[in-house]
């Protein structure tokens, strides 16, 4: 009876395992148990955007932040870029749509842009980043090198 016990606490373990949001676009209407979350961007000025990623209740910080930043790694190789530089970040954890998760700190609903996409809460992280031609410094903390990112991979 212990084996089925740890068997059937493994697999309930896997299964949870692969709940994170996956790696797409922001979809609208994913309603409120939806695992959905995504990426976005947008163009603030010549060579600059704001990137960000919206995870779920099941992601972790971590994950949010890094898929920011490999998300700004696309948009500079889109724009013709070889490395960008992050000027500034944020974090948050949102409980979501009636949420009381205490990883939340009172941030109770996301940004207007994330409302569909997790709407049962999860981390939420935002870069402002500008895009640059040439080798990336090395000593600037902050600086990526958009290739070097992406085949870190996600």
């Amino acid at each position: 009876m212990r084996g089925l016990i740890w068997a059937v606490l493994a697999a309930t373990g896997l299964a949870l395992a692969g709940c994170g949001a996956p790696y797409q676009p922001v979809q609208s209407g994913g309603g409120m148990f939806s695992r959905d979350g995504g990426y976005a961007e947008q163009q603030l000025a010549p060579y600059t955007y704001m990137v960000s990623y919206a995870g779920n209740r099941w992601d972790e910080r971590e994950d949010a932040e890094w898929r920011t930043v490999y998300r700004a790694a696309e948009v500079t190789l889109r724009e013709g870029g070889d490395f960008f530089i992050i000027v500034s970040s944020n974090f948050k954890w949102y409980a979501g749509q009636g949420g009381t998760d205490p990883r939340a700190g009172g941030m109770p609903s996301p940004p207007p842009q994330f409302r569909d996409a997790s709407p049962a809460g999860g981390p939420q992280a935002q870069a402002y980043v500008r895009l640059y031609s040439g080798p990336a410094p090395t000593d600037l903390e902050g600086a990526y090198d958009a290739r070097r990112v992406i085949a870190e991979g996600l």
